[in-house]
């Protein structure tokens, strides 16, 4: 789904989201549930297995992703 709202973090430097998700699989790789990209992932929330079992992540920008248990 794409709506058409900017959530840049020039546009919206303060937001939170969130989301009910339900998957019939977990397996390795990068799931993202919602997401803004202009060439460098300023924001997303998903699942991610890069660093070891898979768990929730979300990406914040100039960081590094932020991640919750496995």
């Amino acid at each position: 789904m794409i709506v058409p709202i900017d959530i840049n973090p020039a546009a919206l430097p303060q937001m939170s989201w969130g989301a009910w998700v339900r998957t019939d699989n977990i397996g390795g790789g990068l799931r993202k549930v919602a997401g803004h990209d202009n060439g460098g992932w300023d924001r997303t929330i998903g699942m991610d297995n890069r660093d070891g079992p898979i768990r929730y992540t979300s990406f914040v920008g100039n960081r590094r992703p932020v991640v919750g248990p496995p």
